[in-house]
């Protein structure tokens, strides 16, 4: 059965890579109605599979500059203790149940991946026209100094400009230097803490990532970009992750071979899908995206 359970992830993982969805849920789902399996012996092997995987988009995002590390150190410490003690719960949990939950938590877990790529396309559409509107000021302003004050005004004033600007732009670049580690203060390193023992223990409970509720707390509580938001929660999953799934190891519910053959196939599957990516156009990616933790949850629920 391990044959038919890797060519099966290398398909999920195609379909996931492709979509640009992480589908720890969907895996789950499959492999517990699909395939048989324990719950609990599949959120374990979930966890590990997403830790190898992660570590190489952490490492990827961290050399491209997409990464708070200060956060995603915080954060993932508190993440992995999170994940460790809840996987220790989880094993208390009757299957059934603890299906049922985590059923409900992709679902959820759907419902928040809209809202993120809501709020960011929100965001984005205040920030491109209050630029437009900043544009359009200035250059009616130009326009009304040059017509009033003549060359000579224009030069003495673009003097005057030039040097107001340039005070301006120190001050303005020491103050965005100084606020632009979130860390600053002591209130958003606890922040940035209490994020990680939050959704680390709603992934060693039910397995799954939790990157759309990190990737909403980053953005919402820390005031992190999507791109930094995007990088520092791959850093993040990592120890949370390696907590939940040493914490199913140490309760006995975790299957080597099983993760032998899930974890290669859905790496390869995701390289190989990736490359299809650019095909599509952005809206359906985005559909998908929201779909995927959806499919998962009413498979379990069905299942």
């Amino acid at each position: 059965m391990l044959v038919q359970v890797a060519i099966s992830m290398l398909a999920i993982g195609l379909l996931l890579g492709f979509v640009g969805a992480g589908g720890s849920g969907f895996i789950i789902s499959i492999l517990t109605v699909g395939f048989g399996y324990s719950i609990h012996t599949v959120l374990g092997t979930a966890l590990l599979a997403m830790l190898l995987s992660s570590l190489s988009g952490a490492f990827s995002h961290y050399r491209q500059g997409n990464m708070r590390l200060g956060i995603g150190i915080i954060a993932g410490i508190g993440g992995a203790a999170g994940a460790w003690w809840s996987s220790g719960l989880a094993v208390d949990i009757p299957g059934r149940t603890l299906g049922m939950l985590t059923a409900g938590m992709l679902i959820l877990s759907g419902a928040a991946l809209w809202a993120r790529l809501r709020y960011a396309a929100r965001r984005d559409s205040v920030a491109e026209s209050t630029e437009e509107a900043g544009r359009g000021l200035a250059s009616a302003d130009s326009d009304a100094v040059a017509e009033q004050t003549g060359k000579a005004g224009s030069g003495l004033a673009s003097a005057d400009d030039d040097a107001v600007a340039e005070k301006t732009g120190k001050a303005g670049g020491g103050l965005a230097q100084a606020n632009d580690d979130p860390l600053r203060t002591p209130r958003n390193r606890l922040y940035a803490l209490a994020i990680g023992i939050a959704t680390g223990t709603a992934s060693g409970l039910f397995g799954i990532g939790s990157t759309p509720f990190i990737q909403l707390g980053l953005i919402a509580v820390l005031g992190l970009s999507a791109r930094l938001a995007a990088g520092t929660t791959m850093a993040i999953i990592v120890p949370i992750a390696l907590g939940g799934g040493l914490g199913y190891y140490r309760t006995g519910h975790l299957d080597p071979w099983l993760l032998a053959a899930v974890a290669p196939s859905i790496m390869l599957g995701s390289y190989l899908g990736a490359k299809l990516t650019g095909r599509v156009p952005v809206q359906w990616l985005q559909r998908a995206i929201v779909a995927v933790p959806i499919t998962g949850g009413l498979i379990l629920l069905i299942g």
